[in-house]
């Protein structure tokens, strides 16, 4: 029984080399060039989603810092407005985006462009980042109940899932700085062990 569990892990820790491998080749080596976007956005590291054509932007969710931006060319150069912070959930259903957060609820056509926003409090204060704008295409409602039957039924199913920063963040980077790293480290150790087991054994066959 040690043999076989042995011989499983040995197949594991080669498969899992092998595919660390192919995927550091992937990222150096770019299948496709990255999408163009109109406003000349960039993802970074903060980046949830571009929508649409680039005018709409979600960033770091699921974390507590998120929010969503609003891009528009001003001359030579493009201005970057946060409509909406405290954005805590995002999900997209065919070409609509639906987000709530602390502050309200979001709901953008990326077909269109057309994005409409509720939130509590319209009033800028000094605790708050958000940006009032004034773009055709954004627009304010004055209750939740201004958004269409079917775009209150996705809300309100955004709102509820359980991808929250609370859970899903904590877990994910669980995950990604512990759980990972050992299982590639303790793979490469196993995988080089047993190629110096492999070299050792046919040089004493020929000692």
């Amino acid at each position: 029984m040690k043999v076989k569990l042995s011989k499983i892990w040995d197949i594991i820790s080669t498969a899992v080399v092998l595919i660390t491998i192919l995927y550091v080749i992937y990222l150096a080596l770019p299948l496709s060039s990255p999408p163009q976007y109109k406003y000349n956005n960039v993802s970074g590291k903060d980046t949830t989603a571009i929508l649409g054509d680039g005018k709409y932007e979600i960033f770091n969710i699921p974390s507590d810092r998120g929010s969503v931006a609003m891009n528009t060319w001003v001359s030579d150069y493009v201005s970057h407005e946060e409509i909406m912070s405290g954005a805590e959930k995002y999900r997209q259903v065919d070409n609509i985006a639906y987000i709530t957060g602390r502050e309200g609820f979001c709901v953008i056509n990326t077909d269109t462009n057309l994005c409409k926003l509720y939130l509590y409090n319209m009033t800028d204060s000094p605790v708050r980042h958000t940006k009032i704008v004034n773009d055709n295409d954004v627009v304010y409602l004055e209750s939740f109940d201004d958004f269409t039957p079917e775009e209150q039924k996705q809300l309100k199913k955004t709102e509820a899932s359980k991808c929250d920063y609370s859970t899903f963040f904590i877990y994910s980077m669980l995950l990604l700085f512990i759980a990972i790293p050992v299982l590639i480290i303790t793979s490469f150790v196993t995988f080089i062990y047993n190629v110096f087991s492999y070299i050792l054994k046919h040089i004493r066959l020929h000692i």
